[in-house]
Protein backbone atom coordinates (compact mmCIF):
# COMPACT_ATOMS: atom_id res chain seq x y z
CA UNK A 1 0.00 0.00 0.00
CA UNK A 2 1.31 3.27 -0.97
CA UNK A 3 1.84 5.44 1.94
CA UNK A 4 0.35 9.34 1.94
CA UNK A 5 2.30 11.63 4.26
CA UNK A 6 0.05 14.68 4.67
CA UNK A 7 1.66 18.13 6.54
CA UNK A 8 -1.01 19.71 8.31
CA UNK A 9 -1.87 23.44 7.26
CA UNK A 10 1.38 26.05 9.18
CA UNK A 11 -1.27 28.78 8.13
CA UNK A 12 -5.06 28.20 8.92
CA UNK A 13 -8.36 29.39 8.50
CA UNK A 14 -9.05 31.57 11.96
CA UNK A 15 -4.96 32.43 12.07
CA UNK A 16 -4.46 33.84 8.99
CA UNK A 17 -5.74 37.56 8.84
CA UNK A 18 -3.74 40.64 9.97
CA UNK A 19 -4.31 44.62 9.72
CA UNK A 20 -1.55 46.10 7.65
CA UNK A 21 -2.21 50.33 7.95
CA UNK A 22 -0.94 52.91 5.62
CA UNK A 23 -0.65 56.45 6.60
CA UNK A 24 -4.34 56.39 8.02
CA UNK A 25 -5.94 54.05 5.88
CA UNK A 26 -6.32 50.16 7.30
CA UNK A 27 -6.22 47.10 5.06
CA UNK A 28 -7.41 43.82 6.19
CA UNK A 29 -4.73 41.20 4.70
CA UNK A 30 -5.97 37.66 4.52
CA UNK A 31 -3.51 34.71 3.83
CA UNK A 32 -5.22 31.62 1.96
CA UNK A 33 -5.34 28.87 4.71
CA UNK A 34 -2.59 26.00 3.31
CA UNK A 35 1.05 24.36 3.46
CA UNK A 36 3.79 27.16 3.34
CA UNK A 37 7.51 27.12 3.19
CA UNK A 38 9.27 30.45 4.22
CA UNK A 39 9.74 31.65 0.24
CA UNK A 40 6.08 30.68 -1.13
CA UNK A 41 4.88 32.91 2.30
CA UNK A 42 7.14 35.48 1.53
CA UNK A 43 5.33 34.87 -2.27
CA UNK A 44 2.18 34.23 -1.40
CA UNK A 45 2.50 38.11 1.01
CA UNK A 46 4.17 40.13 -2.42
CA UNK A 47 0.81 38.38 -4.11
CA UNK A 48 -1.07 40.26 -1.74
CA UNK A 49 -0.01 43.49 -1.25
CA UNK A 50 0.40 44.07 -5.00
CA UNK A 51 -3.50 43.70 -4.77
CA UNK A 52 -4.22 46.27 -1.94
CA UNK A 53 -5.08 49.87 -3.32
CA UNK A 54 -2.06 51.33 -1.72
CA UNK A 55 0.23 54.79 -1.94
CA UNK A 56 3.19 52.97 -1.84
CA UNK A 57 4.22 49.67 -3.01
CA UNK A 58 6.03 46.51 -1.20
CA UNK A 59 8.17 43.95 -1.36
CA UNK A 60 8.01 40.93 1.01
CA UNK A 61 11.83 39.03 1.19
CA UNK A 62 13.55 36.80 3.67
CA UNK A 63 16.65 38.98 5.43
CA UNK A 64 19.18 37.85 7.49
CA UNK A 65 18.81 35.01 9.67
CA UNK A 66 15.52 34.43 8.18
CA UNK A 67 13.71 36.98 9.36
CA UNK A 68 10.83 38.71 6.86
CA UNK A 69 11.14 42.00 5.71
CA UNK A 70 8.43 44.50 4.62
CA UNK A 71 9.86 46.93 2.45
CA UNK A 72 8.66 50.20 0.54
CA UNK A 73 9.93 50.29 -3.20
CA UNK A 74 8.14 53.21 -3.79
CA UNK A 75 6.12 56.54 -2.39
CA UNK A 76 6.65 58.03 1.29
CA UNK A 77 3.57 57.08 3.05
CA UNK A 78 4.42 55.61 6.30
CA UNK A 79 2.92 51.96 7.37
CA UNK A 80 2.62 49.77 9.95
CA UNK A 81 1.92 45.84 10.56
CA UNK A 82 -1.14 45.82 13.50
CA UNK A 83 -0.58 42.70 15.09
CA UNK A 84 -1.42 44.09 18.70
CA UNK A 85 -3.98 46.85 18.40
CA UNK A 86 -5.59 45.79 15.04
CA UNK A 87 -9.12 43.70 14.27
CA UNK A 88 -7.51 40.46 14.21
CA UNK A 89 -5.17 40.24 17.78
CA UNK A 90 -3.92 36.81 19.37
CA UNK A 91 -4.71 36.52 22.80
CA UNK A 92 -2.40 35.71 25.48
CA UNK A 93 -2.78 34.78 29.11
CA UNK A 94 -0.65 38.24 31.14
CA UNK A 95 -0.07 35.83 34.02
CA UNK A 96 2.19 33.57 32.85
CA UNK A 97 2.72 34.87 29.21
CA UNK A 98 1.86 31.85 27.56
CA UNK A 99 -0.62 32.20 23.68
CA UNK A 100 -4.46 31.13 24.41
CA UNK A 101 -5.34 31.55 20.79
CA UNK A 102 -3.73 32.37 17.81
CA UNK A 103 -5.78 34.82 15.36
CA UNK A 104 -3.11 36.19 13.52
CA UNK A 105 0.07 34.66 11.75
CA UNK A 106 2.34 37.13 13.88
CA UNK A 107 4.01 34.12 15.00
CA UNK A 108 4.66 32.28 11.50
CA UNK A 109 6.08 36.00 10.26
CA UNK A 110 8.53 36.41 12.83
CA UNK A 111 6.38 39.14 15.25
CA UNK A 112 5.20 39.01 18.03
CA UNK A 113 2.39 40.52 19.87
CA UNK A 114 2.82 44.11 19.31
CA UNK A 115 2.51 46.73 16.49
CA UNK A 116 5.17 47.64 14.02
CA UNK A 117 5.66 50.87 12.52
CA UNK A 118 7.83 51.15 9.54
CA UNK A 119 11.39 52.13 9.74
CA UNK A 120 13.34 54.31 7.06
CA UNK A 121 10.87 52.53 4.88
CA UNK A 122 11.07 48.95 5.91
CA UNK A 123 9.76 46.68 8.66
CA UNK A 124 11.97 43.54 9.72
CA UNK A 125 11.10 40.94 12.39
CA UNK A 126 12.37 40.30 15.22
CA UNK A 127 12.76 37.11 15.39
CA UNK A 128 13.49 34.23 12.72
CA UNK A 129 10.40 32.95 10.45
CA UNK A 130 8.69 29.54 12.33
CA UNK A 131 6.10 28.23 10.16
CA UNK A 132 5.21 25.21 12.69
CA UNK A 133 5.53 27.26 15.80
CA UNK A 134 1.53 26.79 16.17
CA UNK A 135 2.11 23.01 15.79
CA UNK A 136 5.20 22.36 17.34
CA UNK A 137 3.53 23.95 21.31
CA UNK A 138 1.64 22.49 23.40
CA UNK A 139 0.08 23.96 26.43
CA UNK A 140 -1.80 23.01 29.53
CA UNK A 141 -3.80 24.93 31.76
CA UNK A 142 -4.55 23.81 35.25
CA UNK A 143 -6.66 24.93 37.77
CA UNK A 144 -6.85 22.84 41.03
CA UNK A 145 -9.64 24.47 42.12
CA UNK A 146 -8.18 26.98 44.24
CA UNK A 147 -6.48 30.52 44.38
CA UNK A 148 -3.57 29.39 42.42
CA UNK A 149 -3.42 28.69 38.31
CA UNK A 150 -0.63 26.98 36.66
CA UNK A 151 0.76 27.19 32.86
CA UNK A 152 3.18 24.86 31.07
CA UNK A 153 4.32 25.74 28.03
Amino acid sequence: FPVTIVKPYNIVDGANKFIFQEGSTLFTVTIPPGVYTNATLIAELNTLFSALSTSNTYTWSIGAENKSVLTRTTGTTSFTLLFFSGTYSDELDRSCGYFLKQVTPALQLGFDLGDYDDCSGSITSPFPMDLYSSINRLYLYINLQNSLDFCFG
